[in-house]
């Protein structure tokens, strides 16, 4: 499911910061 993609993507980037 593509929303559920966006979501994981979004706390990934929370767990992961950008750069990193």
């Amino acid at each position: 499911l593509v929303d559920q993609g966006q979501q994981v993507e979004q706390r990934w980037l929370h767990s992961h910061p950008t750069g990193e």
